[in-house]
């Protein structure tokens, strides 16, 4: 007699699975973006505020980089454009006004790497940047150097002479 009976039909059908699926996948991208956007909120808002500061204190037309630079204090450092068509770096730190320079009065970043490489010549340039070391103006250069073990080094460089100004030797090994 059962055989007879006609069978209900199974409530969770295959067009019911891929809805479910679906707006699953939806919620867990939704999720993601919103926490991303949390994250990176605070960064962001940063990255305005220097933004507008910078465009207002060199009249900047055109803006090419910003860098933050984290080392005693807290700094912006804006590379642009101004008014007048010049290349311009303007200096944000954490306290003070802040200030202009003009990129043709410092070294350039192919004149620092080139200072670097004829000491070491081994040396891995990672990146080369513009900082604020006690307060003056550098050229930031973080890079690794294998002398025996891999080491990675950052080398402080005056921002318009390029003579070094200090040498930081990151540990090979740390413990827990």
């Amino acid at each position: 007699m059962r055989a007879i009976e006609k069978k209900r039909p199974p409530f969770m059908t295959r067009q019911r699975w891929a809805f479910v699926i679906v707006a699953f996948i939806l919620l867990v991208v939704t999720l993601l973006f919103v926490f991303y956007r949390s994250v990176q909120s605070t960064r962001w808002s940063e990255e305005r505020e220097a933004r507008s500061i910078a465009a207002e204190a060199a009249n900047l037309q055109e803006i090419n980089a910003m860098y933050k630079h984290v080392w005693q204090t807290v700094s912006w450092i804006v590379n642009g454009v101004d008014a007048d068509g010049n290349d311009v770096y303007v200096w944000l730190p954490q306290e003070g006004e802040p200030y202009v320079t003009l990129a043709a009065e410092a070294l350039s970043t192919e004149n620092v790497r080139a200072k670097l490489l004829a000491a070491k010549p081994e040396a891995a340039v990672k990146h080369i940047r513009p900082a604020l070391l006690e307060g003056g103006q550098c050229w930031e250069i973080f890079y690794s150097y294998d002398d025996g073990s891999l080491h990675y080094y950052y080398d402080f460089y005056n921002f318009y002479n390029g003579e070094l100004i200090a040498t930081y030797k990151l540990p090979a090994k740390t413990e827990p």
